[in-house]
Parts: C-alpha cells; sequence; structure tokens
C-alpha cells in the first residue's frame, strides 16, 4: 500500500496537534472520539470525467473516527494509512452516494447548527485555487504568501496549497497558540524539518 506524501503531512502535522494538545492540557481526552476528514476531488471519478477546466467544484468528503488516545499511542504512520484507505474507496460509486445522500439530508457544520457537536472533535484538510497564486505578479512583486481570510475557520481547519517552490507545500491550521508551542518543542515533530533541511543542504 503506496501513502502519497500529502497523506503522510497531514498525518504527521495532526498526530503533533493532538498530542501537543494533551502537553498543554487543550482539552484532551484519550477515549474521545476525533474525526479526521479529506475534502477529495471528484473531477476524475465521475462518469464521464469532469473537465479540469470545469469552474466549480467536484468533491467526496472522506472521514475516518478514532480515539484520540489511540493516535498518540500508534502514531502518525497508523493515521496515514487510514487516509489512504479513505482515499482508495473514493470511487464514481462512493461519490455518487454521498452526493445523494447529501441532497437528500443536507448539513452544513457552524455554531449553533444542529448536529454539529457530533463533529465538534474534527480536523478537516481541505484545499484552495487551483491556479498558480505565486506566479501572479501585478507590478507589486512575487507574492511571498497565501492567506485564506476568516471564513469557514474553525479548531483544526487546515488549507493545503502549492508552495512558493516547485513540488513544495503550504499548510495553515487553526490551533490555538499554545498548542503551536508545544509542537515547536516536540521533538519528534521538528525532527522532520531538521531530516528535510538537512537532505535539502546536501
Amino acid at each position: 500500500m503506496v501513502i502519497s506524501s500529502l497523506q503522510a503531512l497531514l498525518a504527521h502535522v495532526w498526530t503533533a496537534a493532538i498530542r501537543s494538545r494533551r502537553c498543554v492540557n487543550d482539552n484532551f481526552d484519550e477515549n474521545r472520539t476525533l474525526i479526521v476528514s479529506l475534502l477529495m476531488n471528484n473531477r476524475s471519478k465521475l462518469i464521464p470525467p469532469v473537465p479540469e477546466t470545469y469552474f466549480g467544484n467536484s468533491v467526496s468528503w472522506g472521514m475516518v473516527t478514532l480515539k484520540e488516545g489511540e493516535l498518540v499511542e500508534r502514531g502518525f504512520g497508523y493515521l496515514a494509512s487510514l487516509l489512504r484507505e479513505v482515499v482508495s474507496s473514493n470511487t464514481f460509486e462512493t461519490s455518487r452516494s454521498f452526493t445523494e445522500s447529501f441532497i437528500e439530508k443536507p448539513f452544513i457544520l457552524g455554531p449553533g447548527d444542529e448536529g454539529t457537536e457530533a463533529f465538534s472533535n474534527m480536523f478537516v484538510a481541505r484545499s484552495s485555487q487551483w491556479f498558480n497564486m505565486y506566479g501572479n505578479d501585478f507590478g507589486w512583486g512575487r507574492p511571498i504568501a497565501v492567506k485564506t481570510g476568516t471564513n469557514g475557520k474553525n479548531y483544526g481547519t487546515t488549507t493545503v496549497s502549492p508552495g512558493p517552490v516547485e513540488g513544495s507545500v503550504d499548510i495553515e491550521i487553526c490551533l490555538p497558540v499554545e498548542v503551536f508551542k508545544a509542537m515547536e518543542s516536540d521533538a519528534q515533530f521538528m525532527e522532520a524539518f531538521s531530516a528535510n533541511t538537512a537532505a535539502s543542504q546536501v
């Protein structure tokens, strides 16, 4: 089973976030159910496939559920394998079933909405624009960062964008400052960045 670099990266970041929540007492509960979710592209899954030039979105929502303590104990490799299974199971049939069920019973997550409590402990990965943000220059110079604003930002919301260097990735994630500080002190989390830096210098 091949795990993509994006699946591994998301699993690494989310596992570190949960591990850090435990360190700073940020509402960590080893027996509580954690939901991690991917918004998956359906353009190539549909019959016939949707053209790459299609302006709108066609996505399915894939979810993984596990206990917080289970994730900390088993590590990010376990979560990455679960994410891989979700992505692999995204077929035309499953995407159509998702769309039909949403039409029958639509839901929108937001404060005060019915059913929101069930999704209160959740990390969601979403992508951003399809075009080359860093390639635009309107006379002010090349962009240095991509910002997504405040819309749809909840605890754990993770936005993935192509980075400024070809093949790189920008990840924006919503977490309390205390959790970010704990992640900076997490040797297992920071080791990946140190190894990457060393490799780039060789």
